[in-house]
């Protein structure tokens, strides 16, 4: 199977959650309009909710906040994004296996997968 774009990380996702922007269209770094254009694509969003730790040699996860809190920021990300790939059918296709991502390629469609980042 040949592919024009497949990124195995993006966090659009909670940055448009976070200023109330959708993934259809927006002037983040990833939107469903723009990877239409690269034909054969697949998309992989990440559902992370850590807060910010700056560089990597920095992280402290002992810093982290409980799963209490953690869990339902979790849910509301994974919740945009299906909701985001729900609603925008005609462009985008959620994947969860290869033959998946080539029907949703076949179809002229962006394969979107979701990653837990960071568990």
């Amino acid at each position: 199977m040949n592919i024009s774009l497949f990124d195995a990380h993006c966090d659009t996702g909670s940055v448009a959650l976070r200023e109330g922007k959708n993934l259809r269209e927006n002037d983040l770094h990833v939107d469903f309009t723009r990877q239409k254009r690269y034909g054969r694509c697949a998309q992989v969003f990440a559902v992370y909710v850590r807060r910010e730790i700056g560089n990597f040699e920095d992280m402290d996860y002992s810093k982290d906040q409980s799963a209490e809190v953690l869990v339902p920021k979790a849910d509301r990300l994974l919740s945009f994004i299906s909701g985001e790939i729900g609603k925008n059918g005609d462009l985008v296709t959620l994947c969860r296996s290869a033959a998946e991502i080539k029907a949703a390629n076949d179809a002229g469609k962006t394969a979107a997968l979701i990653s837990v980042a960071g568990a």
